[in-house]
């Protein structure tokens, strides 16, 4: 019925798939989980393992030409959109609900490989294809709970899992209003799958990274406030220059940029009256720093 869908179909697109699905999975853990530990990122990860595993099971599917466990990787690959909302609940402070996820990934294999017949499989397919298109709405709805929503690295997952939901209503509208007739007909919602599940990796894998690293660390609501955090960060590195005996150290360092040109500029004793007049208005303004025995004498990068 298509006759271009064998280009775009097949070993070439599931190998793709699974070199983005890999790639997403070294720099979600290398990148963000391992940088900024938290649910939030361990969830993710665990969609981007989870994408990889179900992109290589095709991979092997089509080398080795089995329905079987063709439609086993491609019913685990949609539980992956769980896992990134549930990470989005985790950061209001949220239960994750990753079970629903996990649930989704265990019930799709199954339910496609007991299909058998094409006509009903188009049906179970398309009906499952949009239950995990629910969850990329559901991330839309925490999106608009975050308090830095407004972040503008989150906007190419934003875009996409509007899409991605508008295409798995359309395709159960499809499906329901024009059933599929041949197997030719399903062929061709799986490769607009593969290929849609490409771009969505790839935005959210910017956006995930992105937003967790440009995060100094993720808080709930109620916790401390950032003075606390900064506070209690530079107790805890006081406390390891103790243990250490070092005798030099900055807990803030302020650094002026174009620091040759300002100095040819006003000279050498103009630009030492600019660094201790910030020094003096820093002194006046900030809150009282804390203290160690252990601490080295104090020092101005100046």
């Amino acid at each position: 019925m298509i006759d271009t869908i064998p280009s775009f179909s097949g070993p070439n697109l599931a190998l793709a798939q699974a070199t983005v699905a890999t790639l997403g999975v070294v720099v979600m853990i290398g990148v963000a989980f391992l940088d900024r530990p938290h649910r939030s990122t361990l969830l993710w990860s665990m969609a981007f393992l989870l994408a990889m595993t179900s992109s290589w099971g095709v991979v092997l599917a089509e080398t080795v030409d089995s329905e079987v466990i063709r439609r086993v990787s491609l019913g685990v690959l949609m539980g992956a959109p769980g896992f990134i909302w549930a990470g989005f609940r985790t950061l209001r402070g949220a239960a994750s609900r990753w079970w629903l996820a996990a649930l989704l990934s265990i019930l799709s294999p199954a339910l496609l490989v007991a299909a058998g017949a094409t006509e009903v499989y188009s049906v179970v397919f398309r009906l499952i294809f949009f239950l995990s298109a629910v969850f990329a709405f559901l991330l839309l709805v925490e999106w608009l709970r975050l308090p830095d929503r407004g972040d503008t690295v989150l906007y190419p997952l934003v875009v996409i899992s509007v899409l991605y939901s508008a295409l798995a209503a359309f395709v159960a509208v499809a499906g329901l209003v024009f059933p599929a007739s041949s197997g030719d007909d399903l062929q061709f919602v799986r490769s607009v799958n593969q290929l849609g599940f490409i771009v969505y990796m790839v935005c959210a894998l910017v956006s995930l990274v992105g937003f967790a690293t440009r995060r100094e660390r993720v808080v709930a609501p109620g916790s401390r406030t950032p003075w606390d955090e900064f506070a209690a960060g530079c107790r805890e590195r006081l406390v390891r220059a103790g243990r250490r005996g070092e005798r030099s150290w900055a807990l803030l360092v302020f650094r002026l940029d174009d620091e040759a040109d300002v100095r040819d500029a006003v000279g050498v004793a103009g630009f030492d009256a600019v660094c201790s007049a910030s020094r003096r208005r820093s002194a006046q303004r900030s809150p009282p720093t804390p203290t160690s025995p252990s601490a080295g004498p104090e020092r101005w990068p100046c």
